[in-house]
């Protein structure tokens, strides 16, 4: 994964962070798939599960997308 400092990431790092970013999206994907929404008929259980899944993707694709940004900025000039 991409570390926090001031040394631009190395090639292994920003290849871990481009699988992080495709796995992360084929769960999401999964997980919004239309056969995989609850419906009324699912058990209040399950439709916490699920939102709550849709919840930690979304938070995960965001801290994946700040950390990139951070890195981003702290980059020396050229």
């Amino acid at each position: 994964m991409l570390t926090c400092g001031t040394t631009r990431p190395t090639t292994n790092e920003q290849e871990s962070g481009g699988i992080a970013v495709r796995n992360l999206f084929r769960v999401a994907e999964r997980n919004l798939d239309v056969p995989v929404r609850p419906t009324p008929q699912t058990s209040h259980r399950a439709a916490y599960v699920y939102w709550h899944t849709v919840a930690t993707l979304t938070t995960a694709f965001r801290d994946l997308y700040l950390t990139h940004h951070r890195n981003a900025d702290q980059e020396p000039p050229a």
